[in-house]
């Protein structure tokens, strides 16, 4: 597979409901931030994204998930996926 084909950046602001009581995003909600760029790069490939893609057509599965932690991300930080 050549990586370099699938280069794509979406931005999302971190809001207040993500971050724990020491105002650092939750670990799961990292896994949500990815969603949101599979989600927005699709989009931008043009595939119809609506219940009956999800439900009927689409048949791709996202089998694993892996995150390296390099430093948390704060209330209102704006991040680029």
């Amino acid at each position: 597979m050549d990586r370099s084909k699938f280069k794509h950046k979406t931005e999302v602001r971190v809001r207040n409901y993500e971050v724990d009581w020491q105002g650092i995003v939750h670990n799961a909600v990292y896994l949500q931030y990815c969603e949101l760029g599979r989600v927005d790069y699709l989009r931008r490939l043009g595939v119809k994204l609506d219940l009956t893609t999800i439900r009927h057509d689409a048949r791709v599965v996202v089998a694993r998930n892996e995150i390296d932690y390099k430093s948390p991300a704060r209330f209102d930080d704006a991040l680029t996926l």
